[in-house]
């Protein structure tokens, strides 16, 4: 198959119609729609290496996190909450980005989750909606409603809350189908379908004819059954298909494998590599996007991108946009102007923000000022020695962005089962590794094929008990759009907070806890779908290659630390249950002694929360009077021809992993820039 990928020396001046920077899940997939058309060039940069023959890039099994070659490897500003720890961020730095790196599970959002709360009643959105009033709010212009509820029920199509912010056409009929056209689900084996719960995904929410291949695992392990057998006794019950619009409850996941090969199914494989054959498509390797070229316009207030400068030489144009889909280091310089131009473009989850702030954002406010020209010879830069910040010389606002940068943090409950069963500490035994690594290799099947898929996404009044849920009702505001659709998913009985996912074997990241001898272990990860803390991404020199400070902020507020307390108790509950085939009293770390004491259990979490690897928010797609960088069809507000494609537009964390949610917003990107949505 002829292959365009080429190095940026080989295409130094080269022009094309539309340029990508970023081969990550939304870049590829972005890309390779619009290559569709014969009639229109597309290039892609990215920073990594195509890697098609690496096998740790495609067992799904094997895992690259913190191999310097395919992953960033970005870390967090000491954390004040969590005793001050420099946590890892991982990302992916290779064509395929953190879907070639990280987990491959792939859930769906949920309907439920994302239509109008309170909001549209109180801010004229959403009109039409009929319901009765189930729990208080607050309207900026009233008292406090003496109501106690409030449900709905939507007489034409379920809306998200993403468009219920203010952005049309974002709605769940729309990400259902694409998520459809995104998958290619298999079914399982009827004995599959009847062992693990894993029978009821239809063609009604799933597409069976899509590029990424979804599949069920291939080795399922011992403690799988038990897991969802237990949540069902704590009140979680069985969901068979979370994809359904209502993904909470206990399920069997699916993953981005292949069955046929047991391979991974990602952007790269099943997106790029089917049309790496189109002579109008052009892969740019090993390239980083240091400057985004613009032309200044006299007759137009919007500022014209010209094309990206690559490695600080090159220079690839654009004749018709430049879509941002990868957290790049860019500055931005006008061809006739010596000095740099300082504007605002969203590039990704971490680096976004870094940009803006090298752009001229001001850190407190998060109003950006920008300079169309240079009228001087001085510095396009200068140090404001209160904040230690750097602020460009200029005074015209063209765009204007707040951060909403959020995580999903986590934590993992560890117990020790009975020695009987699988765990991964039989891979510790030389014999076991090589016959698990002879296995995939020769007949695709065992630990190495899958990835353990046992979930329960549970909702708020179910994780956390009578007190403390009254207590976070009680705190929760509904003054601004935001809080009123927050207020709503957090506290409504079928919409989850807590996600629990079960990890056969002694699963801890950033701690140093190993095995006992001969022992085996379960973990339940215990991550928090709906943080109230927000961080930020603040620069740390006018050096654009220089790291930029990224402080997720974990746990800054309490009520996350509650959150993710609750979820522990929740999980050492699950691991009481009998069927979990626990010894030593059902738990390992914490110990039943931290268990048992509140401030202990609240330090504990505090040392070793660790983010699930979901950032979004840094490039909101929002009005631009309520903070947005992006407007309803992506395009970055002050500029003519630039685009953000990617999760740092989604405006709040999700309820799901982010990673199906990618996939659709590229696909519909793709629709919105040749017109067809």
């Amino acid at each position: 198959m002829t292959s365009n990928v080429v190095p940026p020396i080989d295409i130094i001046s080269q022009e094309f119609d539309y340029l990508v920077v970023g081969a990550g899940i939304a870049g590829l997939v972005l890309a390779t729609r619009l290559a569709e058309n014969g009639n229109v060039t597309v290039g892609v940069i990215e920073a990594g290496e195509y890697a098609p023959n690496v096998a740790t890039l495609s067992t799904p099994g094997m895992a690259t996190i913190g191999n310097a070659r395919f992953d960033w490897n970005h870390h967090t500003v000491p954390q004040a909450d969590c005793n001050g720890r420099e946590i890892t961020l991982p990302r992916g730095k290779v064509v395929g980005g953190s879907g070639a790196v990280c987990v491959i599970v792939m859930s769906d959002i949920d309907m439920r989750s994302y239509r109008p709360a309170p909001v549209d009643k109180l801010y004229g959105l959403g009109k039409g909606v009929k319901g009765r009033i189930q729990w208080c709010v607050k309207s900026p212009s009233s008292p406090r409603l003496g109501i106690e509820s409030i449900t709905y029920n939507l007489p034409d199509e379920k809306i998200v809350a993403i468009e219920a912010l203010g952005n049309p056409g974002w709605n769940w009929a729309e990400f259902l189908r694409y998520f459809k056209k995104v998958e290619g689900l298999v079914q399982p084996s009827a004995g599959t379908a009847a062992t693990y719960h894993a029978g009821g995904y239809t063609s009604d929410f799933h597409g069976t004819d899509g590029p990424i291949k979804l599949s069920f695992a291939h080795f399922f392990n011992p403690l799988h059954v038990p897991f969802l057998t237990a949540a069902s006794n704590l009140g979680v019950p069985i969901n068979a298909d979370p994809g359904n619009g209502n993904n909470s409850g206990a399920y069997t996941g699916v993953s981005s494998v292949d069955p046929e090969t047991a391979t991974r199914s990602h952007a790269t494989t099943a997106y790029y590599e089917r049309s790496m054959h189109r002579k109008n498509l052009v892969l740019i390797t090993n390239a980083h996007a240091i400057r985004v070229v613009f032309v200044p316009r006299a007759d137009a207030e919007d500022l014209v991108a010209r094309g990206v400068e690559v490695n600080g030489r090159a220079t690839i144009y654009a004749t018709r946009e430049v879509i941002l889909s990868a957290g790049l280091l860019i500055l931005f310089r006008s061809e006739s102007d010596a000095a740099w131009i300082k504007l605002t473009f969203a590039v990704g989850a971490y680096q976004t923000p870094q940009l803006l702030e090298l752009s001229g954002a001001n850190r407190e406010d998060g109003c950006l000022a920008g300079t169309r020209h240079s009228t001087s010879g001085q510095s396009a830069w200068r140090r404001r020695e209160s904040t230690g910040t750097y602020m460009c010389n200029g005074a015209s606002s063209f765009a204007f962005q707040k951060i909403l940068f959020q995580d999903h943090p986590s934590v993992s409950f560890v117990y020790e089962v009975s020695r009987e069963n699988w765990t991964f500490e039989a891979l510790a035994d030389p014999e076991n590794l090589t016959r698990e690594l002879k296995l995939y290799e020769e007949e695709r099947r065992g630990v190495f094929s899958s990835i353990p898929s046992a979930f329960a996404f549970v909702p708020c009044a179910t994780a956390l008990g009578p007190r403390e849920f009254a207590a976070l009702r009680a705190s929760l505001g509904g003054e601004t759009k935001r809080e009123a659709i927050l207020k709503d998913w957090i506290l409504s009985p079928d919409h989850a907070y807590i996600e629990l996912a079960q990890v056969p074997g002694l699963y801890s990241p950033g701690s140093t806890l190993a095995p006992a001898p001969g022992a085996r272990y379960n973990s339940v990860l215990v991550g928090l779908l709906h943080p109230l803390s927000r961080g930020s991404v603040h620069i740390r020199s006018a050096d654009a290659l220089f790291p930029p400070a990224i402080d997720p902020a974990y746990l800054h507020d309490a009520r996350d630390l509650d959150a993710l307390v609750g979820g522990v108790q929740l999980a050492h509950r699950l691991a009481c249950d009998p069927v979990c085939v626990t010894v030593n009293g059902a738990a390992y770390n914490p110990p039943a002694s931290v268990l048992a004491d509140d401030e202990q259990l609240q330090a504990w979490v505090r040392a070793r929360v660790q983010p699930v690897h979901h950032p979004v928010g840094t490039a909101a797609m929002l009005p631009r009077a309520d903070g947005g960088v992006v407007d309803s069809a992506l395009r970055v507000y002050g500029t003519a021809n630039v685009r953000v494609v990617d999760a740092s537009v989604l405006p709040l964390e999700l309820s799901a992993h982010i990673q199906s949610t990618v996939y659709a917003l590229a696909e519909k990107a793709a629709d919105i820039i040749n017109g067809h949505s």
